[in-house]
């Protein structure tokens, strides 16, 4: 027995030493990326990018090193063409319609989870996702409903079914404990409970001030607001939590501050709203009053551009995760805050647009 005993405890000190640790997610950039450029003082700086699984640089213990060795690594998923983020803690939820999956990337544990199933159904065009303590939310905008998982990802059921014909954004409000989804066949917001029981409903089809032409995206902001992007009229509304307008601005155009084909939406600790628009791949960012303060990212290939970019979401961090759609990743990017400092933005030729002059968060 002892030679048995001695060859596996020097099996066991070989694995451990095949043995790797986690990398880290987002190395230090030499020389970084910011807006605005320098000599001016930084507000939004690029931290890297995440495309699948292998870009969460999980470790590798000792018995998986081992087994690589004759079966070849595990497969690492790739997020395909992300469309919209939602962050719970260490967890980032990411859609692809395209491919009919929602991933599940957690940066604690660096494990890249996936859901493709409801039941015995395929989820076909999952675009929005939200989550609260108790589940995981997804609208399938071809299923017509909201499919509802536990956060082990255990598919439960479907809810709105009878609220709902091409459902697309959603978000959980803690307050109230339910669910406002964005229903882009009718240009109305869904209030559901969790049990998927219709609470109310708001907005109407139109250009006046409450009505939506296809609203895609939009954000809870505490204690009783709602962001809206109204897409196709080129705006962003806000919204108390019985549908009563607050605000929103934004128009068509080229100018500062217009849009195009705005998309995802979300705001910092500080109030600021950022807008993703597609058309201008970018992101604009905005105070809550509508006047634009900066903008990053923009079009092209280089490391910190964008490509049709979808939804984004804002972690406990500042950091801003923005669904970089032909990109086929994740963009992520820091807020800088520096409240006592503000510098103009400079003027700026950019492909498809120019940048106008304002105040740098």
């Amino acid at each position: 027995m002892r030679p048995l005993i001695v060859t596996t405890y020097m099996v066991l000190i070989v694995l451990a030493g095949c043995a790797t640790p986690p990398g880290v997610i987002f190395e230090p950039m030499d020389p970084p990326i910011a807006w605005p450029a320098s000599p001016q003082q930084a507000r939004i700086q690029y931290l890297g990018a995440i495309a699948g699984g292998a870009d969460l640089k999980p470790g590798r213990s000792g018995a998986e090193s081992f087994w690589s060795a004759f079966r070849g690594p595990k497969p690492q998923y790739r997020l395909g063409t992300p469309h919209a983020i939602v962050i719970q803690g260490d967890e980032v939820f990411v859609t692809s319609p395209a491919s009919g999956i929602v991933h599940i990337l957690n940066l604690e544990t660096r494990e890249h989870r996936r859901l493709w199933q409801a039941g015995d159904q395929r989820l076909i065009a999952p675009v929005g996702v939200a989550v609260s303590p108790q589940a995981i939310y997804v609208t399938d905008s071809t299923l017509g409903c909201v499919l509802v998982y536990d956060r082990a990802g255990q598919f439960m059921r479907r809810l709105g079914g009878d609220a709902l014909t091409r459902p697309t954004g959603i978000v959980y409000v803690p307050s109230r404990d339910a669910l406002y989804v964005l229903d882009s066949a009718t240009d109305q917001c869904v209030v559901l409970d969790r049990s998927g029981a219709e609470i109310a409903r708001f907005g109407e089809s139109g250009t006046g001030p409450g009505q939506f032409n296809r609203p895609a995206h939009l954000t809870f902001q505490q204690p009783d607001s709602l962001w809206i992007t109204d897409t196709l009229n080129c705006r962003v509304q806000r919204v108390d939590l019985s549908g009563s307008l607050q605000g929103g601005f934004g128009q068509r155009g080229d100018g500062s501050g217009d849009f195009s084909l705005p998309k995802g939406i979300a705001v910092d600790t500080d109030g600021h709203v950022y807008v993703v628009d597609a058309h201008f791949e970018n992101v604009q960012i905005f105070d809550a009053a509508g006047q634009l303060l900066i903008a990053f990212g923009g079009p092209g290939s280089a490391a910190g551009s964008l490509s049709l970019p979808a939804g984004l979401a804002i972690d406990a961090q500042n950091r801003i995760w923005v669904a970089d759609a032909y990109h086929h990743r994740i963009a992520v990017y820091q807020y800088l805050p520096d409240l006592t400092q503000l510098a103009e933005v400079e003027e700026v030729a950019v492909p498809r647009r120019k940048w106008g002059r304002g105040q740098c968060i």
